[in-house]
Formats: C-alpha cells, structure tokens, sequence
C-alpha cells in the first residue's frame, strides 16, 4: 500500500529500529527515537507532531490504523528493505548521497552544520583531524562529525536503495 507523495516526511520509529531511525536521520528525514519510548507516549507524539509510525510491534501498529495514524509496518527483517519498503511507501524515488545539506544527529536528530575543522580540534583524533577537510557539528547536541571512511559505506548502501526505488520489488 502506498501513501500519498509526503514531501518531507516527519518520522518516530519504535524501540525495535534504532538502526533504521539512525540511517533515516543520515539520510535527512526527521526521525524521533527514543529506545525507551512506550506505544501511548509514542502514539501521543504521532499525533501531536503529525508524524509518520514505523514499527515491527503488529499489535501497536493495528492500534494506529484503528487510531487513523499513518503507520508502516515493514515485513522484512533486512535493514535494506526496510529502507526501501519505507521510502517506497512514501513515495520517496531517491535519497541523497551523503554528505547531504539534510543530514541530521544521528544522536538527537538535530540538524548537522558545516564548521570551521579548527573548532573541533579537541573532539578529533589527530590523525583522522590531518586527512579531513570537512566537519559538521549537531546544532541540538554539539556532536562532532566527519567524512570517514564510513561515508563511502554508507554511500554504497544508498546507491543500493537508489537502484532499488528505481525498480521497486527486486529485492
């Protein structure tokens, strides 16, 4: 089932998807998640906040289409389709490579700015601070990143979704 084209979909991910909302929020999207949230403060802030319910729990996913919440309930256990089930049923056609001008914490969701590397010297391995150009700091928490080695996994991953969305259910 598909959902109507969302232009910048808000998301709140249950307990049992912390890697989903982290790669979520890398990839842009405003994801809320809490590893401790229960289903009725969960609910309370879909509705509040108008935002979209990912979660594995069939029992709190029959609560929200019953409570008339926007929910999806991914039937994969691979993180990849998940993904690409997500973005499908939102009618996502692509995510952005990373770095990405909408990439969030994947801590707190905060948004992530460029700044000056100097600024981070202190949070920076001295190594990894002499190979880099480009660090970003959490706007919500102050946490420090940068363009490692992870970011070209990460991509890869990304241009798999990519292909994926492309033609959807290949997977």
């Amino acid at each position: 089932m598909a959902y109507p084209t969302f232009n910048h979909p808000r998301f709140i991910v249950d307990a049992m998807l912390g890697n989903i909302a982290k790669k979520l929020r890398l990839f842009g999207f405003d994801t809320e998640y809490q590893s401790d949230i229960d289903d009725e403060f969960l609910i309370k802030k879909a509705l509040a906040q108008t935002r979209i319910v990912i979660t594995k729990d069939k029992r709190l996913y029959q609560t929200l289409k019953e409570s008339e919440i926007i929910a999806l309930l991914p039937s994969s256990n691979i993180e990849l389709r998940i993904l690409v089930e997500i973005l499908n049923q939102c009618n996502i056609s692509h995510v952005n490579i990373l770095p990405n001008p909408f990439t969030r914490c994947t801590l707190c969701n905060g948004l992530l700015i460029t700044i000056k590397k100097i600024l981070a010297i202190d949070s920076i391995p001295w190594k990894v601070f002499e190979r880099i150009d480009i660090v970003y700091r959490c706007t919500k928490c102050s946490k420090v990143y940068w363009n490692g080695t992870h970011i070209r996994q990460i991509n890869e991953q990304v241009q798999e979704i990519n292909k994926h969305l492309d033609y959807y259910g290949s997977i």
